[in-house]
Order: C-alpha cells, then sequence, then structure tokens
C-alpha cells in the first residue's frame, strides 16, 4: 500500500477561486477511483492531501488522468511552492508526520 502526500502553498489568495474549483473536480475524481482513504487539510494559502493507495499504478492511472491531470499542468500558474511524497504504509499517518516529510522534501528540492 501506498500514501501519496501533497503540499500546495499558492501564489496569492486571488488563486483561491481556481484552487477550489480545481479541488471540487478533482474530489469527484477521487470518489469514482481505486483510493482507499484520503484526507485533505488547508489553510488560506498552504493545503495538503493525503491518500491511501493499494498499488503505485492505481495511484498513477489517478495522477494522470481527468480533473487531477488537468490540474497539475495549471499548477506553476497557481502555486508558488508544490512538493510531494509517496510513502509505503498500511494507513494514512498522522498530518504532524506528512507535514514533516513535506517539508524535508521542499528542502532538499531547494537545496538541489
Amino acid at each position: 500500500m501506498y500514501v501519496s502526500l501533497t503540499r500546495i502553498k499558492l501564489r496569492s489568495i486571488w488563486q483561491l477561486p481556481s484552487f477550489f474549483a480545481h479541488v471540487s473536480k478533482i474530489k469527484k475524481q477521487l470518489k469514482k477511483s481505486s483510493c482507499r482513504k484520503s484526507r485533505l487539510k488547508g489553510g488560506v494559502l498552504t493545503h495538503y492531501t493525503m491518500t491511501l493507495w493499494k498499488t503505485k499504478e492505481e495511484m498513477e492511472e489517478f495522477s494522470n488522468s481527468g480533473a487531477h491531470l488537468k490540474a497539475m499542468q495549471k499548477i506553476n500558474h497557481i502555486s508558488q511552492d508544490f512538493v510531494t511524497v509517496t510513502i509505503d504504509s498500511y494507513n494514512l499517518i498522522p498530518w504532524r508526520e506528512a507535514v514533516v516529510l513535506l517539508e524535508q522534501k521542499s528542502k532538499s528540492k531547494k537545496s538541489a
């Protein structure tokens, strides 16, 4: 099983309508997918997602299709920073742990 974690930092509050339009469509796609569990967490400009998948293929199929694919094609227009981490896990993890993993990935991405 795999957990996909994402963090998106929006460029400004003016990106919120576009962001939430994408989120609404992605949530509909997620409900029809093979995702086992999901969680969303957000503030004003920083938002997180956590999804649980049985296989990497299922996860990639979701990521590379439909509303999710369309949103990813526009990610650089609405976000100032986007990071994703995939881990092996049989269940979703605590948010505190997820945020730490995403921050570590973001720091390593910036120093590369």
